[in-house]
This record gives C-alpha cells, structure tokens and sequence, in this order.
C-alpha cells in the first residue's frame, strides 16, 4: 500500500511539472510570437511628405515599398515632383533606418522617391562619385552627401529636371522597370517565408 501511495505521488508531480513545462513552453512560444510580429511592425514605417505623398520603408530591406500608393504617387508625378524636391531640404528624422544604420530624414526618402520614379545622375547632382553599398540599393556616402548640403541639391535637381523633362516613354520605361523590381521582392520575400516557415 505505501509503494502505491508513493507511485501515485511520483505520477502526480511528473504530471505537475510536465503541465508547468507545456505552459512554459506555450508562454515562451507566445512571447515569441509576439517579439516576431513587433518586429515585423517595426520592419514596415510609413513617412508622410505631406498629406498626398505617404510611402513605405521597410528597414529590413533598407527600401521603399512598391504599393499602391508608390505606384498612385509615380503616376502623378509630374504633378508631385516640385514638392518632392522642395521636400529634400527637411531634416525631420522618420522611422525609416538606412543600410549604414541611420534613421533618415524626410529629405532623405524623398530623395530616393525621386530617385526610384526618375532617372538621377549622382554624379552630376552630388558632385561626386559614389562607391557602391555591400547589401544595399543604394550607393555607400549617399545619405552623407544628403546631409551635408541639401539645399545645394535641391537646387541641383530643379536645374537638371528643368533641362530634362519626363517623357511618356521614360515614364512608362521606369514604371515597368519598377513593377518589374515589385515583383522580384515579393517572390524574394514568398521564398523566404517559405523557407522559415515551420
């Protein structure tokens, strides 16, 4: 009788800690979860220009995001470029975390909004050649060049586009060229959650 009092004590306390342990593992599985899917709101930003121009960052990428509203924005351009340029002299620091680490500026994004919609000689609007970015879209020092005198740059980009205007084929050319790298990403970032998934 007492080994079977002693057994049954042994059951109960595996059955209490294999209970604890499942509720721990359930809790730290939760918890992951949730640290995942706070990251992944964190990875996806949006940066207002103004209250027309909102577009995404994804700070895992380091890139703007081809949505809907890019590709709203990239259609009306024209009506949207004198504002995107006058845009680069702000400082305002946004969510949206570069390759090198640093947050950017409002300047900044729409800077590369510009860049991404229209073709931009930065070696003629920088002044300078730009060394190209292990694991990044863009050039290594383009943010640097940014800060360091951006009304210069701005000037510089309303001069050229004035001398080069948008043509419907130009236009047309990029767009593809944009849907076309939209497309790349996304069977980029389908394969790799594939990969990850369980």
């Amino acid at each position: 009788m007492w080994h079977s009092l002693v057994l049954l004590l042994v059951y109960f306390l595996i059955t209490l800690s294999c209970d604890n342990l499942e509720n721990t593992t359930i809790q730290q599985e939760y918890e992951l979860i949730k640290e995942e899917s706070t990251e992944l709101e964190d990875t996806i930003v949006s940066v207002e220009i103004n209250k027309n121009i909102i577009v995404k960052w994804n700070n895992k990428t380091h890139t703007l995001i081809h949505d809907d509203s890019f590709k709203i924005i990239s259609k009306k351009y024209e009506q949207y470029e004198n504002i995107l340029i006058d845009s680069i002299v702000s400082t305002k620091t946004t969510n949206a975390i570069f390759c090198n680490g640093l947050k950017l500026k409002k300047g900044d994004i729409s800077f590369f909004i510009i860049g991404n919609i229209r073709t931009v000689p930065l070696i003629d609007i920088f002044e300078t050649q730009l060394d190209n970015f292990t694991n990044c879209d863009y050039p290594s020092g383009i943010v640097e060049v940014l800060h360091q005198d951006r009304m210069k740059i701005k000037n510089e980009l309303e001069l050229y586009f004035s001398k080069h205007k948008l043509t419907l084929e130009e236009r047309k050319a990029r767009e593809d060229w944009n849907n076309f790298l939209t497309d790349k990403r996304n069977s980029i970032h389908k394969e790799i959650q594939i990969k990850n998934a369980p």
